[in-house]
């Protein structure tokens, strides 16, 4: 029932309520950071994300 919205804002939980936990993931552990996307500009205003694999 803790999704039911509430109309009263007095009586609304906050987030500390919540208590938000990461999901795990079967491939990267909590702590993994993703590495940064690498755009390539293929006309001016036009970008295309470059595959990490391939490299094109």
């Amino acid at each position: 029932m803790s999704a039911v919205p509430v109309a009263d804002p007095r009586n609304r939980k906050i987030s500390e309520d919540l208590r938000f936990r990461p999901i795990p993931s079967p491939i990267h552990p909590i702590d993994y950071v993703a590495p940064p996307s690498i755009y390539r500009e293929v006309a001016p205003g036009h970008k295309v994300l470059i595959d990490p694999v391939t490299h094109s």
